[in-house]
């Protein structure tokens, strides 16, 4: 329903859903007969990224393309897959997933007139604790400033 509406111009010229991992295959392939638009599947995107699709299997030029994933925590696979994407020739439209960790806000990254990122659900700072999911680093806080 999310894509429906915030797509709803863009669906009628038939735009690609594309997947990034084995599970967001599971997950298009059901968008995919829910919407009655085509596939790609790229493989293996991630922080080590080894893609086994061939790009030029694929004509890109002037389709338009959403972005399939799981889970969304820093968007690394998404921002890799965009570029795959428009360096290809194609439209990049935006980004669906089912859950998306908002490790930071818009004012967070000054981005007030970004909204190309949709989810089904969202872990955020007021519900990770209750869900019992942190995020752990070896960096050191930053000094708080007052």
């Amino acid at each position: 329903m999310k894509i429906k509406y915030k797509w709803s111009k863009e669906l009628k010229n038939n735009p690609i859903l594309v997947s990034q991992s084995l599970t967001s295959t599971f997950i298009v392939s059901i968008l995919s007969k829910l919407l009655k638009l085509d596939i790609l599947v790229f493989d293996k995107i991630g922080p080590i990224t080894k893609l086994y699709n061939k790009l030029e299997k694929h004509n890109f030029d002037k389709r338009k393309y959403i972005v399939v994933s799981d889970l969304v925590c820093l968007g690394t696979e998404v921002k890799i897959t965009k570029n795959l994407i428009e360096f290809s020739g194609g439209e990049y439209l935006g980004n669906v997933s089912l859950v998306k960790v908002e490790t930071l806000n818009r004012d967070d990254l000054n981005l007030k007139n970004i909204d190309w990122t949709l989810s089904v659900f969202s872990i955020t700072s007021e519900n990770n604790q209750a869900l019992n999911y942190y995020i752990y680093t070896n960096l050191k806080p930053m000094p708080i400033n007052g």
